[in-house]
Parts: structure tokens; sequence; C-alpha cells
């Protein structure tokens, strides 16, 4: 929840220098679950099935981070169609993924 208004902040100012310090922390708190969440997988397999499981993991997380991000900010960008397009698509997307982040917590 903590990235929300930092990751807002940076897309909504104007100023690039600001925006790049506001990004500093929406991009540690944005990733402050993957540590956790790959000692959980972890936890959860047996010993043997560890390398699996993490292999697994990064596969499921490239495709949706990798494969899908990019077409679904492209598509808003399309349906938006303003010369700021790119702002509210970034900032619709991280508010979006964040609460559904924080709506299932692990």
């Amino acid at each position: 929840m903590l990235a929300i208004p930092t990751v807002a902040a940076s897309l909504l100012i104007e100023d690039t220098r600001w925006a790049l310090l506001l990004y500093l922390p929406a991009s540690v708190f944005s990733t402050l679950w993957i540590g956790p969440t790959f000692a959980t997988a972890q936890d959860l397999v047996p010993p043997a099935m560890r390398a699996t499981a993490s292999a697994v993991f990064i596969f499921i997380l490239t495709i949706i981070g990798l494969g899908a991000g990019p077409q679904v900010i492209g598509i808003l960008n399309d349906v938006i169609g303003t010369p700021e397009a790119i702002r509210y698509s970034l900032l619709f997307v991280a508010i979006v993924m964040n609460l559904l982040a924080a709506w299932f917590p692990g």
C-alpha cells in the first residue's frame, strides 16, 4: 500500500528530477514482496523440488509482467488517446495492481 502514493506522486509531478527522486521509494515499496514470496515458495515444497518451484515462479512472473504489462499499458494508451496517456495508463495500472496485491496477501 505504501507504493501507491509514491508511484502516484512520481507519475503526476511535472519536474523530472523530483519524479525520479520520488520513484526511488516507489520502486523499493513495490518490490518488498519478492523476498518473502520466494521464501514462502521454497518453504512450501520439498527440498528436491525447490529449483523447480523457483523456475515455475519466475516463469509465471515473467509471463504476467513482461507479457501482459506492456500490452495493457499500450491498450490503455490507445483508449485514453491524449498526449499524456502514458502517464495515466501507468498510474492506473500501478494503482490497480498494488490494490490487488494488497487484497490478496500471501
